[in-house]
């Protein structure tokens, strides 16, 4: 089953709002542009295991809060499609 691009970017999202940042705020921290946490948000990216890191690194939480909550994304989503 191929995997849905768009829920990484979600869990992204979600957990820099919950933090108060603006994408702007979360790219100054990872010291990318707002254009590249914009496309990981909307899930035109995949990330690599070190950009999960660093998203982790930069909203305060560790890399398994990530994981974890990607995980339970996926598992809702082929539910959806049973």
């Amino acid at each position: 089953m191929k995997k849905p691009k768009s829920l990484f970017g979600p869990v992204v999202a979600k957990i820099r709002e919950e933090k108060g940042l603006t994408q702007l705020e979360l790219a100054q921290r990872l010291g990318r542009d707002q254009r590249t946490v914009s496309s990981m948000e909307t899930g035109l990216r995949e990330p690599l295991i070190s950009t999960v890191v660093d998203y982790a690194r930069a909203l305060g939480v560790r890399a398994a809060v990530l994981t974890e909550q990607y995980e339970l994304a996926l598992e809702a989503e082929e539910r959806k499609q049973r």
